[in-house]
Parts: C-alpha cells; structure tokens; sequence
C-alpha cells in the first residue's frame, strides 16, 4: 500500500494573490513531500454588488505560469 499524501486546495479568485501562494504549492507539490496540492480558481465580487467576475483571466494567468487549475 502507498504512502497517504495529504490534500490540500488553494483557492483563488485573482491573479495577483499567486504570487504569494506559489512558493508553498511549489514546494508542496514536489515528489516525496507528502501533500497532494490542487488549485482551484473562482470567480470574485470585489464590492461589484453581486457581479462575481474575473475567473476566466485568473486562470489564464495560472495557465500562463504552468498550473493548470481546476474550474467552475
């Protein structure tokens, strides 16, 4: 039987909040490391009034970076 590797989301809803994340899902990713990290992206409403938007260019973005994210 394998090893249980430990799952972990990461969900983002802008493009720029990545930078921040990236090292950790970087490292986590890495073979031997023990966590099975996916990413997810989702659409936001930054004080739109309901208007959720703007998760088509934060995964392309992440596309852009080489991680390909789970969508909506």
């Amino acid at each position: 039987m394998g090893t249980k590797r430990i799952k972990v989301a990461f969900s983002v809803h802008n493009a720029s909040t990545w930078a921040s994340l990236h090292t950790v899902y970087a490292r986590m990713a890495q073979p031997g490391s023990g966590f099975l990290p996916k990413v997810f992206t989702i659409p936001c409403d930054h004080a739109s009034g309901g208007n959720y938007r703007g998760e088509e260019e934060t995964a392309a973005s992440l596309a852009e970076a080489g991680i390909r994210p789970i969508r909506p």
